[in-house]
């Protein structure tokens, strides 16, 4: 845990996954997630067809009220949302292939 008190200097991994299991063609949830420290959350998603990822802000977990969304179309694509708030939930949501090969999330200071 000494390694997390000073998380606000370093990279922080928040989804690291490898064939992500999409039910229905609809999406996943990918977590909720401490980013106070955080100036940016940015990462990677890699697949076939298209997904969308979406990215909630709060000043507190559960109320989300800003949000910001990218799609990602067939291959890899990169995203980088700045930070608005003490929480963010992630979630891939819209799309039109079964699984994706990855998904990394990171924060970053």
């Amino acid at each position: 845990m000494g390694r997390d008190a000073n998380s606000g200097n370093l990279k922080r991994v928040f989804v690291n996954q490898q064939n992500v299991s999409l039910t229905g063609s609809s999406g996943t949830a990918l977590g909720a997630f401490s980013v106070l420290r955080f100036a940016s959350v940015g990462g990677i998603v890699s697949g076939i067809g298209s997904v969308t990822v979406k990215c909630e802000f709060a000043a507190n977990s559960g109320s989300w009220l800003t949000s910001s969304t990218v799609a990602i179309n067939s291959g890899a694509g990169v995203f980088s949302f700045p930070s608005y708030g003490r929480h963010a939930n992630l979630s891939l949501s819209q799309a039109s292939s079964q699984s994706l090969a990855a998904v990394f999330v990171y924060g970053s200071p």
